[in-house]
């Protein structure tokens, strides 16, 4: 991945229906949860870090992008993150939804 992580297509081959997990047709429900347990806890490292990430870049220049130096491996993993969960803006609007809901 662009942050140096690996990543894996997993596929399923011989996998009877006793090996379900829950109800069948509820899987999304349970990744929903799991992926809001995730989200939270990567936004709180998240915003405490983006700001001396952003100084560390601005600091080194272009070298604190590069593969060189650690802060570049940070920013891509931010960006990634953003990605993966959503930027702010996506989760201030889905926090609405849910105010308001």
């Amino acid at each position: 991945m662009t942050d140096g992580r690996e990543a894996a297509n997993i596929t399923f081959a011989g996998v009877s229906s006793e090996a379900v997990v829950g109800e069948v047709g509820a899987g999304y429900g349970l990744m929903g949860t799991i992926v809001d347990s995730a989200m939270l806890a990567i936004c709180a490292a998240c915003e405490s870090t983006k700001s001396l990430l952003y100084r560390a870049v601005q600091m080194h220049g272009g070298m604190g992008m590069t593969e060189e130096l650690a802060v570049g491996f940070y920013v891509k993993r931010l960006m990634i993150a953003n990605t993966l969960f959503g930027d702010a803006d996506y989760q201030q609007q889905r926090f609405a939804q849910l105010v308001t809901a």
